[in-house]
Formats: structure tokens, C-alpha cells, sequence
């Protein structure tokens, strides 16, 4: 199985571990194929993946509900129309559609930037001047994720950009990526997926995951990295 059919078949359950992996200190349920997860007030990483067919709506919904925060739940492409009409029916509509991109860890990209390892609590303040103001709880939660390993690449000795990367059923997921204003444009996030998709292949995963805002800067720099459009992700939140 080559990398692109790996995320195909699997990207969606990967979501659903990375999603958990926030939630640890928080609440997390399981709702037939729905996993949720609830970090904290007002946070991103508040909602709920669905696997398959059988998810268990009224209780998925309550999750939410009982914490004071509106139901958000994020759809594979493959999995869309299993639950357009379900979700149309209950009141959701589409907030956010990101690619899914995927590639095997063989011919990786050469090294770029120097890129090493960060420290939770440096990671986080670094990632917040990368992501900009309001993103401080959620580089907070990002950097005590258990499993997770923090990068940081630095230009001319200075720390300037971000990523983090998890394992899960082989796939290596690569997210919060970033770079702080004034050092953009000179090749940190080239150097942060190659150094990532080493440690990946380092750590016995068979494929690379990573998703993108359409037709953004990101979604160029990991098409060059030699990622392929795998999938999409639909988050539909409910009113």
C-alpha cells in the first residue's frame, strides 16, 4: 500500500487518534463511529471525527451540548455522502473544507534550515508569534500533547518557524506548522516537512499526512515536498 491509498484508507481514524491525543486532558467519547473530543472553552480542537456510518447523533450532540459549546463534526471526502442528507436534517452547515495530502517516506526532500527538537514550553510562545495573537491557548495544548514531537527551525541561529508531528497506525500526521512574521518566504516549512518526514521514516511510520488550506502557501510548499491531493476534510458545525 503506497502512501496516498494509506491516508485514503486510514486518514480518517488517524484524525480521529490525533484528535483524542488533544483531548487527554479534557473529555473524549465514543458515539458509535463519531470519536469527540473537548479541550477547553472556545478552542479548535473541540469537535468530533466520524469514521463510518453508525454515529449515534442525540449523544455525540449532547457531548457538546453539556459542555456549552455548539457541535462541530469533520467528514472525510469518502464518508461525505454517507451523512449529507443526516447532517443537512440536523441543522449543520459547512465552516471549513481543508485538503489531505499524502506521500510515502521513500526519496525524501534534502535538508534545509537547520531544525531540531523544542522544548514544550519554548515551542508554544515561538508557535504563538508564528500563528499571531489569540493562538496562545491552543500552542499551549498543542505543546503538552503525550506522543508528540515539537520542532523548531531556526535562520541564522534565530528560532523562526514550527511544526509538530504524531505517529498513529503508520501514518505520520505533520500539523502546526508556522512561521513568524518577517522570516517567510525563505524556505522554513521546506526544511520543517523534510526534517519531519526523516523523523517519521525514523519512527517506523510507511506514509506522511498532512492537511492544507486550498490553494494556499502551505498546499504548495508540501506539493513541492512531494505530497499528492489524497482526500478532503468537510467540518460542519451546527447552529
Amino acid at each position: 500500500m503506497n502512501g496516498v491509498e494509506a491516508v485514503r484508507s486510514r486518514g480518517a481514524k488517524v484524525d480521529a487518534a490525533h484528535l483524542s491525543r488533544y483531548a487527554r486532558g479534557g473529555a473524549v467519547g465514543t458515539f458509535g463511529t463519531a470519536t469527540a473530543g473537548y479541550v477547553g472553552a472556545d478552542l479548535p480542537v473541540n469537535a468530533a471525527v466520524l469514521t463510518g456510518a453508525a454515529v449515534e447523533w442525540p449523544a455525540l450532540e449532547a457531548f457538546f451540548e453539556a459542555r456549552g459549546t455548539a457541535p462541530v463534526v469533520q467528514v472525510f471526502s469518502g464518508d461525505v455522502a454517507v451523512h449529507a442528507a443526516t447532517l443537512a436534517e440536523r441543522g449543520y452547515t459547512l465552516s471549513m473544507l481543508l485538503h489531505v495530502h499524502a506521500r510515502g517516506l521513500v526519496d525524501l526532500p534534502p535538508a534545509g534550515h537547520d531544525v531540531r527538537e523544542l522544548l514544550p514550553a519554548a515551542w508554544s510562545v515561538l508557535a504563538a508569534r508564528a500563528f499571531g495573537p489569540g493562538s496562545e491557548r491552543v500552542m499551549q495544548v498543542t505543546a503538552a500533547r503525550e506522543d508528540t514531537t515539537l520542532f523548531a527551525c531556526s535562520v541564522a541561529g534565530e528560532p523562526v518557524g514550527v511544526g509538530a508531528l504524531s505517529v498513529f497506525q503508520g501514518v505520520a500526521l505533520l500539523f502546526s506548522a508556522g512561521t513568524v512574521p518577517g522570516a517567510r518566504g525563505q524556505g522554513v516549512q521546506a526544511a520543517l516537512l523534510a526534517a519531519r518526514l526523516e523523523r517519521a521514516r525514523a519512527l517506523g511510520a510507511q506514509a506522511a499526512m498532512v492537511l492544507t488550506t486550498p490553494g494556499s502557501g502551505s498546499e504548495r510548499n508540501v506539493a513541492r515536498a512531494g505530497f499528492t491531493l489524497a482526500a478532503a476534510r468537510a467540518t460542519f458545525q451546527r447552529r
